[in-house]
């Protein structure tokens, strides 16, 4: 298990001139909202290179990415379980090399807790999204 530093929605809005209480309700709003949550977790540059490494350790030979330097490695994100309490991060920027040398598309998922910033668990299967 890997420890991330926690995503603090919270600071950020009241960074933008929204009072602490104003932003705590927002924090907890955006808990609530995959795709408010989804978007902090899959723009998070932290998120994604711990969640990005995780996704390279799952190959046994090279790894190639297809995303830009500064483009997101992941593009969905939907709930992990039925209580809400880990977002699952996926995508499809990655090729893994097999054993004859050649390139595979993969679709990873990465399972974070938002709430501790760890992540739980990685996945890798041979496909695109």
């Amino acid at each position: 298990m890997m420890r991330l530093q926690p995503v603090l929605l919270a600071s950020l809005l009241v960074a933008c001139g929204q009072s602490e209480k104003q932003s705590s309700e927002a924090d907890a709003q955006c808990k609530a909202d995959i795709n408010c949550i989804g978007q902090v977790l899959t723009t998070s540059a932290e998120v994604g290179l711990m969640c990005g490494d995780a996704v390279e350790r799952l190959s046994k030979n090279d790894v190639k990415w297809n995303a830009q330097l500064l483009q997101q490695r992941f593009s969905r994100a939907t709930w992990t379980n039925g209580n809400k309490s880990s977002v699952t991060l996926i995508g499809d920027q990655a090729q893994f090399q097999n054993d004859f040398g050649a390139n595979v598309h993969m679709v990873y998922q990465c399972d974070v807790d938002p709430a501790g910033a760890t992540v739980l668990a990685v996945r890798a299967v041979p496909g695109q999204l």
